[in-house]
């Protein structure tokens, strides 16, 4: 079964990172990428999780991810799942 790619991980973490730039200044309130993340009984091939991110970002975040062969889709309004076309 295909998964996501470590590289196209960091390429939509990257995007996002950029997006929100703004927002974080230093690494304990920045946003992370996590490999394998679990949620609620459903395992995401990779997230990023940002807490302290600002309202509800992953949402708005989902339509920002542009890398070939993934798809992003909010978790929760501070988690985004990077999953396989």
């Amino acid at each position: 079964m295909a998964t996501v790619t470590k590289k196209q991980a960091e390429k939509a973490f990257t995007q996002i990172k950029n997006k929100y730039k703004g927002y974080w200044s230093v690494e304990n309130n920045a946003p992370k990428l996590v490999k394998d993340w679990n949620w609620s009984g459903t395992t995401a091939p990779y997230a990023i999780i940002w807490e302290e991110g600002p309202f509800e970002w992953a949402i708005d975040a989902s339509f920002s991810v542009k890398v070939e062969g993934v798809f992003a889709e909010p978790y929760t309004s501070w988690a985004l799942g990077i999953f396989k076309d």
